[in-house]
């Protein structure tokens, strides 16, 4: 039957969508791949530059003050410029100076003479936070040092001007790096989960339904690449690319939401009926489609900032009040949920009011801790659906069993019969075909019981099974009957089968043996498995019929019924 589910309306229009979205995201990282600024590394004298600084603002004095220092009001489009002079030390000489410039281009000269200069006109935004390090020429020490500043877009950071440190090249690295390695560990830690989940998938599990195992790989890159691009994880990446963690880290406060919902649709079956977070979750993943295209005509993504965090917090409030209904509703399972969004819940509060008190978020590793505990209770929950999912696997398998096995024998029943019939009977072109009835548990039934006519039975059942070629399918079909059906081999092979088969399970003098019924199916002939069925079911009651005479009574005795499995194995 033709598949019209990818002809669906919504379907397109998500598949247009999202790929849109990757087509911005990747125009965005194509236009920062340009920008670089110079790094460096090494170690160990240092000390903070606690000068005064002459600040000027579009050439217009404002103030004397030693850094850090804040301006009053936004520094968009504003040509800011830090004058000063260098202390008399000899240690000054060849050192590196460490500064941290939110949004800024940034030109250092000392003495009148450019040291270091990064700046890009085509570039509309340098990221929040990038450290800078620039290496101090000889004979600096009591020279003019001139730092020329220009931010081009509304980044509330920008209004705040860092402390400078001074000092060798591990030492500078230090004070860059050092505060925030915690939140280094978070990200990383997230991602390399979401990867390994991601990957059970990939290369474990291809055929299993993963979709609850694939919401929490999202999830989880999605927070571990949030957490790893805001800390001091970014310049790592971003050393001599600072756009592009900034980048990346806009992108996924777009990205998450989506990333919850799906997440939670997958893993509390409950949340499925609330179509509102669906939609809101892709209404605002859509939005980074007209933000992005308003970056690359100069509008910064910072002055969306503020806006896209209360989304998401709104978002999260929502996510919170449903949690709280489905809980109050008795779906107690809901409540690790409830948890985890309350976690982000708070991380996306304490954010935002970082960010309105102009408070550097890179520091705060309180946020990405919060993000962490959510990532952790998520797949603590994940982890209780797997074993819930391995468990029904394997109880679903042992009804399967039972419903195709028959448990005296171990053999497949009259269901998995005629389920291959129904599969099979007009396809298969040559088969050898034989039909076997076990001679004489009637009378075992009667003179000894039950019990002992089940133990002739499995032992007989397992003999003929044993006796099979390779890819032969044997049913028992009723009481002491059972079909056999060999594919692999030609007709003379299967005659000489069935006559070695007929004299293992003859009548003696100790064993009332099993008539053994057979046809060669050949489908241009026979048609239908089932008519060659019929034909050899027909030789097993003609065979039946000739072994009566050769039924010896003397089986009866209880030792010979006791020593019969041995006998026959033999």
């Amino acid at each position: 039957m033709e598949n019209t589910k990818f002809k669906s309306p919504k379907v397109i229009i998500s598949s247009f969508l999202i790929g849109l979205i990757f087509i911005c995201l990747l125009i965005n990282i194509i236009k920062a791949s340009n920008l670089h600024a110079p790094g460096v590394f090494e170690s160990d004298y240092g000390k903070h530059l606690t000068i005064p600084f002459e600040i000027y603002e579009d050439d217009e004095f404002v103030t004397n003050s030693a850094l850090p220092y804040s301006f009053s009001s936004s520094t968009q489009n504003k040509r800011i410029k830090l004058v000063s002079t260098l202390p008399n030390d000899e240690q000054i000489d060849n050192s590196f100076l460490f500064f941290r410039a939110s949004g800024y281009s940034v030109i250092v000269e000392v003495d009148g003479n450019e040291i270091y200069n990064f700046s890009k006109a085509n570039v509309k935004d340098f990221g929040g936070g990038y450290k800078h390090f620039i290496r101090l020429p000889e004979n600096s020490s009591s020279k003019e040092i001139v730092i020329n500043l220009f931010c081009p877009s509304a980044n509330p950071f920008a209004q705040n001007l860092y402390p400078l440190e001074i000092g060798s090249k591990g030492y500078v690295l230090r004070q860059a790096f050092g505060p925030t390695y915690e939140s280094l560990f978070f990200g990383i830690i997230l991602i390399v989960l979401g990867i390994i989940f991601l990957g059970n998938i990939i290369f474990y599990n291809k055929s299993m339904d993963n979709s609850f195992i694939l919401s929490l790989s999202l999830l989880l890159i999605c927070l571990g690449v949030w957490v790893f691009f805001q800390a001091s994880s970014r310049q790592l990446v971003g050393i001599t690319n600072p756009s592009l963690p900034m980048i990346l880290s806009f992108f996924t406060m777009f990205s998450l939401p989506f990333c919850l919902w799906f997440y939670i649709k997958t893993n509390y079956l409950k949340f499925d009926e609330y179509n509102i977070l669906k939609y809101s979750a892709f209404f605002i993943l859509a939005l980074y489609i007209p933000i992005s295209i308003a970056d690359l005509f100069g509008v910064s993504y910072m002055l969306f900032l503020s806006f896209i965090g209360m989304l998401i917090l709104l978002y999260s409030v929502l996510m919170l009040i449903i949690s709280i209904h489905i809980y109050i509703q008795g779906e107690k399972s809901v409540l690790s949920c409830l948890l985890a969004i309350l976690s982000i819940f708070i991380s996306i509060i304490l954010e935002e009011l970082l960010l309105l008190l102009k408070i550097t978020i890179g520091n705060i590793s309180v946020l990405h801790l919060g993000m962490s505990i959510s990532a952790i209770i998520f797949i603590y929950r994940t982890i209780g659906n797997l074993i819930d999912k391995s468990t029904k696997a394997n109880e679903a398998k042992l009804l399967k069993k039972l419903a195709y096995f028959d448990v005296a024998t171990l053999i497949e029943n009259r269901n998995a019969y005629e389920r291959f019939l129904e599969e099979n009977s007009n396809k298969i072109e040559k088969a050898g075909i034989f039909l076997a009835d076990i001679n004489g548990l009637k009378i075992i039934n009667d003179y000894y019981g039950h019990k002992q006519g089940d133990i002739l039975l499995k032992d007989l059942s397992t003999s003929l099974k044993n006796s099979l070629p390779k890819n032969s399918k044997l049913y028992r079909i009723g009481g002491d009957e059972f079909v056999g059906i060999i594919l692999t081999h030609s007709e003379t092979e299967f005659i000489t089968y069935i006559e070695n088969l007929r004299s293992k399970f003859n009548p003696s003098d100790t064993d009332f043996g099993m008539a053994i019924g057979f046809h060669y199916h050949k489908k241009a002939f026979d048609g239908k498995l089932e008519n060659s069925i019929e034909k050899a079911d027909m030789n097993m009651y003609q065979q039946k019929e000739f072994q009566k005479h050769l039924i010896h009574k003397s089986f009866l005795n209880k030792t010979n019924i006791k020593q019969y499995s041995t006998m026959r194995e033999t």
